[in-house]
């Protein structure tokens, strides 16, 4: 009668149990609602597998109709305790199903915890809540309170007085309750509620042996009538004082979940704490000071991606206060970030989101001025149950741009602000300190003045953060940094919208041998044929690499990352003609050139119907009326509000993305081509157009991969050497994209991005632009 392996049936009612040694075993089988059955002697050999089909038969007895006698069978099960041995079945089933799903950790849940301090007040009257501390935390299913072994609750047991005159209660574990001390230790017999007539209790107390020894509970196992299914413990403390046994005590509630497995959903103890007051003429007297409650409630349990179970959608509620008069924010959208859940604030400041489990999560405000800033107020807060009301204090838009900018912002609509972060190409996470590093923004104020360029230059904080000031909206800016032996590529053209006064930017450094290595530098001036002065807003580009860069107010340039060959490189500048030429370059030479525009006659005023836009996305259309790759426009991307961009790529067919471990996502397709290459085999992998890692590259969750082209607004954003590096498209929102496009292989991939590295796939992606 030894058990030596237990296991549950899955949705097929497959199961697979392991004896320790060879010999002869029976199977016991125990499902709820199904009479228990044991099988004929099975021969296990050594290294032996044996097949078996067992075949159940429904349970005779019909709970929901048993008649109970209200008086103690207090022996072993026989024939006159059949009908309590008959539900007690039922229980051991669920208790044994619990045990298993605990033990095999495949369950991963979210817990609220909490502790409460309640007063018990005149006749023990514990409503009042003196004091609560809770948590919310993730994690596998187990067994929610720690439980000595049943020979130890047998010996010294339930509630135990350390060396420190500490009183510690315990509850018993599944393996106390399926043990035949447990039975061995307590009578049994039926029970019901009237206050719940769907459910049948046993009802346990302690043998009267033990009634008089060491600390016992006594309590009800409750049944569902209908299923049989077992739904709650309800336990009490006895062999205590009486303040003891009339409030100490636990509860635990359990649920079966959507594939079959059973969990704890809800869980508490109530220990009294017992001090000792000495009162004057009459001495010592001892009295409850407070009820201690320590429990707490599943939330959420998931398998992988399935949820298996959760509990019902609560309710957040709270009040937005403005941070400076404390007056209430009315008309704000308040948004659970990384959720579709969000509220409007009414004339009060307050809202109400519902539809939220427990968890820890993001709160994101947004008002009509701190909109103007392209900002939004962020603030985490654990949200616990009903009873978390939040008080969040909102900054507006001229407090924020006060405290980037200083008092001496004017806040008037030609001011807009450039706030980012600078991080070295190759760095690993989290970023060193960026010591020295220099921000510069360049931009024309008068467009038909070439001369007149503005000139704003900012440090970095050393964890690479920086702010620009007082740049205007609705102008092309030129941004480019400069640190320790590092410097960006090219620079980056940023343009603030009208109708925002703040951008977020990212600029990437590159060390001076990383941009050796990225290949040849084009470098030199553009200058005025007629002058010979300086030509500054001038547009460089070499268009068949899709790299462009603005001159400075100086006319200077610098172009780099050039792959040896020859190159189309064309100049322009409003007012001037274009130069439209070829260079050559080899290796990781430098190339220097004094470009000189002639000016351009003035041409009659012509009326553009078109939008940027439409210009830009007219590839995008025709590629879409081919029907060749898989496409997604801005009408479907409006769904992913508040998403990553990571998780709506991942909804394009043919799309395989690789997560980082702390950030970044990096884009393959699921038709890559496999290399037959030896393992460890670095050269043969690049040879196949497969990325190897860097050790730096790995701890951030870069994989061994072929990793796709990715163009944003027609520009190739990696690809400039073989293999393709990867590209992380985790720092774009679904908010910021216009349409995307998508082809798994080079049998798809239009012409215009078809090139070495397509076989990996290709992604476009069209940013949006303002009105």
């Amino acid at each position: 009668s030894r058990v030596t392996a237990r296991a549950l049936s899955n949705e097929r009612g497959e199961f697979r149990v392991a004896g320790s040694l060879a010999g002869t075993y029976r199977l016991r089988t125990l499902r709820i609602g199904f009479r228990p059955a044991l099988s004929e002697p099975v021969a296990l050999a050594a290294g032996g597998e044996i097949t078996k089909r067992l075949v159940l038969s429904g349970l005779p007895i019909a709970l929901d109709t048993m008649r109970v006698v209200d008086r103690s069978v207090c022996r072993a099960f026989t024939d006159s305790g059949a009908a309590t041995y008959a539900v007690f079945e039922q229980v051991r089933a669920a208790l044994i199903a619990a045990e298993l799903t605990a033990a095999s950790r495949t369950i991963a849940a979210t817990i609220v915890t909490y502790e409460r301090a309640l007063d018990p007040g005149p006749g023990h009257n514990t409503g009042h809540v003196l004091r609560q501390r809770s948590a919310v935390s993730a994690g596998y299913v187990r067994e929610v309170w720690r439980s000595p072994s049943p020979d130890s609750l047998r010996r010294a047991g339930y509630v135990v007085t350390d060396r420190d005159n500490a009183v510690v209660y315990y509850a018993p574990g599944f393996d106390m309750l399926l043990s035949t001390q447990f039975v061995e230790d307590h009578c049994f017999r039926l029970t019901t509620d009237r206050k719940q007539p769907g459910l049948l209790g046993i009802a346990f107390e302690p043998t009267p042996e033990r009634k008089k020894g060491v600390p016992e509970i006594r309590g009800v196992l409750w049944v569902d009538r209908a299923s049989s299914e077992l739904r709650r413990l309800e336990l009490r403390y006895v062999n205590l004082s009486r303040d003891q046994e009339d409030l100490a005590g636990a509860e635990l509630d359990l649920v079966r979940m959507r594939d079959g497995t059973w969990a704890i959903s809800r869980w508490n103890i109530h220990m009294p704490l017992i001090v000792e007051q000495v009162v004057p003429g009459h001495g010592t007297e001892v009295r409850v000071a407070e009820l201690h409650v320590a429990g707490g409630e599943l939330a959420l349990a998931r398998r992988g991606s399935d949820t298996l179970w959760s509990a019902p959608p609560r309710v957040l509620s709270g009040t937005l206060l403005d941070s400076l008069t404390g007056s209430a924010v009315s008309g704000a959208r308040v948004v659970v970030s990384g959720t579709t859940l969000e509220g409007i604030s009414d004339a009060r400041g307050r809202f109400a989101i519902g539809g939220i489990l427990p968890g820890q999560y993001t709160l994101e405000v947004h008002t009509a001025s701190l909109d103007s800033m392209n900002a939004a107020h962020r603030s985490p807060f654990e949200f616990v149950d009903a009873a978390t009301s939040l008080e969040v204090r909102v900054p507006n838009g001229q407090q924020l741009a006060a405290a980037l900018c200083g008092s001496a912002q004017s806040h008037s609509n030609a001011d807009g602000m450039v706030v980012g972060t600078i991080r070295v190409r190759g760095d690993t996470i989290p970023t060193p300190p960026i010591r020295g590093a220099r921000i510069v923004a360049e931009w024309t104020a008068d467009p038909s003045d070439s001369a007149r360029v503005r000139r704003v230059e900012v440090h970095a904080t050393p964890d690479g953060g920086f702010r620009i000031c007082g740049v205007p909206v609705n102008t092309a800016v030129s941004l480019s940094a400069r640190a320790d032996s590092a410097e960006t590529a090219s620079p980056s053209v940023v343009r603030i919208p009208a109708a925002l006064r703040l951008l977020r930017t990212e600029l990437t450094l590159d060390r001076a041998d990383q941009l050796a290595f990225l290949g040849a530098t084009f470098t030199g001036v553009v200058v005025s044929d007629s002058t010979r002065q300086p030509i500054a807003g001038a547009e460089v580009a070499v268009t068949d690499l899709g790299k462009s860069v603005v001159t400075d107010v100086h006319g200077a340039f610098k172009l780099t990352g050039i792959p040896a060959g020859e190159h189309q490189i064309f100049v322009r500048r409003i007012g001037y003609g274009a130069a439209d030429t070829r260079f050559a370059f080899s290796g990781h030479e430098t190339v220097e050139r004094r470009i000189v525009l002639g000016r351009a006659v003035t041409l009659e005023t012509v009326s553009v119907s078109a939008k940027a836009t439409e210009r830009e996305m007219a590839s995008f259309e025709e590629n879409r009326r081919l029907g060749l790759g898989h496409f997604m426009a801005r009408d479907e991307l409006e769904k992913y509000t508040g998403m990553k961009l990571t998780s709506v790529v991942q909804q394009l067919p043919g799309v395989l993305v690789v997560n980082g471990r702390t950030a970044g996502a990096w884009v393959t397709s699921r038709r890559a081509p496999a290399a037959l290459c030896p393992p460890g085999s670095r050269q043969c992998l690049e040879s196949h157009g497969i990325y190897v890692p860097e050790s730096f590259e790995l701890r951030q969750g870069i994989q061994v991969a072929c990793y796709a082209l990715v163009y944003l607004d027609g520009v190739l954003m990696n690809g400039a050497r073989e293999p393709t590096e990867p590209f992380d498209i985790s720092t774009f929102a679904p908010e910021q994209i216009e349409a995307m496009e998508f082809y798994a292989g080079p049998s798809e991939t239009p012409l215009k991005y078809s090139r070495m590295g397509s076989d990996c796939g290709v992604l476009v992606l069209w940013r949006r632009r303002s009105p």
